[in-house]
């Protein structure tokens, strides 16, 4: 209670092994992050970046309030003109309760981007990562009360975005 994030959880990204000649993921592994109460926080109750194979369910998430954004969950994103945003592969959602969700600009219950990071290879050409299948599975979630004073507000109770192309803003660009 009564911080900006309930949970956060970020893995280091995507390193270049100079031994190896090659980029690789450091992404955190098969975490588990369940049956937790998480209230009166002011941005996100729950934050992934750069997970692999983790397991978030059976949270109870409510009274999330946030300024310009706000959600019970935010798995990836947070992509600027000056950072690429974080991606995750095989995230499962599930069976997690959600309410009481409410910003001036954006609020979501759920919230995954997967926003996709280029780097330029070493042999020429460039590489891309996440550098294998998404596989985020978000199911049996309760999401309710999402609100906002503002009646331009972009308001949903689960949303998925991707960005693919790195020539595109992405929806914080906008």
């Amino acid at each position: 209670e009564g911080f900006g994030y309930g949970i956060i959880s970020l893995g280091i990204g995507t390193l270049y092994i100079q031994a190896d000649n090659e980029y690789q993921r450091f992404y955190n592994q098969n975490n588990v992050i369940a049956d937790n109460i998480i209230s009166d926080v002011c941005r996100a109750g729950i934050v992934l970046g750069f997970e692999e194979g983790t397991m978030v369910h059976n949270n109870r998430i409510h009274s999330i309030e946030g300024s310009d954004d706000a959600a019970g969950i935010m798995a990836g994103g947070f992509g600027r003109s000056n950072f690429d945003g974080y991606n995750n592969t095989g995230l499962q959602i599930d069976g997690n309760e959600i309410s009481g969700i409410s910003a001036d600009d954006m609020a979501f219950g759920i919230r995954v981007e997967q926003d996709r990071v280029a780097f330029d290879a070493p042999g020429g050409g460039q590489v891309y990562f996440p550098d294998s299948p998404e596989g985020t599975v978000v199911s049996n979630n309760v999401v309710w009360g999402i609100s906002s004073n503002d009646g331009d507000a972009a308001l949903s109770s689960i949303a998925l975005f991707t960005r693919r192309d790195m020539s595109q803003p992405t929806m914080w660009d906008m």
